[in-house]
């Protein structure tokens, strides 16, 4: 018997069962806070100019590979043509 699933990782993205993102976008944005913290823990003192080059280079390329995905999920299906 097979049983309900609330929410399924497919091809590294979480759906629910009312197929929103809701759960992705959680899991995104706890990723990032977690490269903010270890930033954070790493150094004794950081001036803006450093904490600012730490966050482009670990935390940015997270939050922008996943607005890349969620644009290929909204665009590309509508863009696909059925002949």
């Amino acid at each position: 018997m097979l049983e309900e699933s609330k929410c399924e990782r497919d091809l590294g993205v979480l759906v629910d069962n009312e197929l929103k993102f809701g759960q992705q976008v959680d899991a995104v944005v706890l990723k990032a806070n977690r490269q903010l913290g270890l930033i954070k823990r790493s150094f004794t003192y950081l001036d803006e100019k450093k904490h600012w080059c730490c966050c482009t280079r670990l935390v940015r390329p997270i939050l922008e590979y996943e607005r890349e995905r969620e644009t290929e999920r909204i665009y590309l299906p509508n863009q696909l043509k059925i002949a």
